[in-house]
């Protein structure tokens, strides 16, 4: 489990296939000393599993399911992803809850006065409320505005700084992780 409050950007180094999965390397010098192989680690909002790292990177076996379900796919090396360590039980949650498991890849429609603007396939609808919460590229954000077809969120200077959210452009792709809580409300609602 994750909070969304994004602790580096690193720099994919390689993604190459390996034994039925994808292999990624990541630069790291923040999470790298912290980190010990079979921890998770959010990368662009994906929780994947360490499998080993040297003295600046990280590096994360890949499921096919998982590469092709996220922007991953599309990844190519000297791409930037933003970067989370796992929570521990005393860790502030200064975001929300975050799983590291994408329910999909949006576009980005429109860019303008800090705000992001991204296309809400129907399927997706019940699950964003306004002021609630959502994941992009793993990073905790704030639903301001809520459209057919579409939702905005807000973005400070500061995140646009501190992760990748700043190089976003129109038709730039994000993984996208809604509200767990409002993913159960709508089960519940689905079941009466």
């Amino acid at each position: 489990m994750f909070s969304g409050i994004i602790e580096e950007v690193g720099t994919i180094k390689s993604i190459s296939r390996k034994q039925g999965c994808h292999n990624i390397t990541v630069t790291s010098s923040k999470i790298i000393g912290s980190s010990s192989k079979g921890d998770s680690i959010a990368v662009d909002g994906v929780c994947l599993t360490l499998t080993g790292k040297d003295k600046s990177c990280l590096e994360f076996d890949v499921m096919e399911d998982t590469f092709n379900k996220t922007k991953l796919k599309f990844a190519r090396s000297r791409d930037r992803v933003n970067l989370e360590s796992a929570l521990k039980l005393s860790s502030l949650l200064s975001g929300h809850i975050v799983n590291g498991h994408i329910d999909s890849v949006l576009r980005v429609l429109k860019i303008d006065n800090n705000r992001i603007h991204l296309e809400l396939p129907v399927e997706f609808k019940n699950l964003i409320v306004l002021r609630g919460s959502v994941a992009l590229d793993g990073v905790s954000l704030t639903v301001q505005e809520i459209k057919k077809g579409s939702f905005a969120v807000a973005i400070i200077p500061y995140t646009r700084e501190w992760t990748n959210l700043g190089s976003l452009r129109v038709n730039s792709k994000v993984n996208v992780e809604f509200d767990i809580i409002a993913k159960y409300v709508n089960r519940m609602q689905i079941r009466a």
